[in-house]
């Protein structure tokens, strides 16, 4: 017995219908990493573990507010304020017109934490 193939149109639509709001995603960034880091007096082991399910949290409130079209990567990355200075940087291979970055800053007296959130456009 042969399987029948789904076989489907070309939308020919090169847009998205509901595209990344960068605003939108600053705003779940920071709600999530103010109530997450709020709870940490000091900066230890578990604050990186605490990374983690900042990202994932993130990522499951940012997925659901269904941008069409767009592959969502979260990165929390935390760093201890002890005398020393830091260069954070990326580097991407980026759709200027589609692509689209979100970042927030969590500024504590012992440490710092950015989340960013990268919107790729995926037809």
């Amino acid at each position: 017995m042969t399987q029948r193939v789904l076989r489907f149109q070309n939308s020919y639509r090169l847009e998205a219908r509901n595209p990344f709001n960068r605003d939108e995603v600053e705003r779940i960034l920071g709600n999530v990493m103010e109530n997450h880091f709020s709870s940490i007096e000091k900066f230890d082991g578990t604050s990186v573990a605490m990374c983690r399910n900042v990202s994932d949290d993130a990522m499951a409130l940012i997925k659901a507010k269904n941008f069409d079209r767009y592959k969502i990567i979260v990165v929390v990355t935390a760093c201890e304020k002890f005398m020393q200075g830091i260069c954070y940087s990326n580097k991407n291979l980026w759709d200027a017109p589609r692509d689209a970055l979100a970042s927030y800053v969590y500024d504590h007296p012992s440490f710092f934490a950015i989340g960013t959130c990268y919107g790729i456009y995926f037809e």
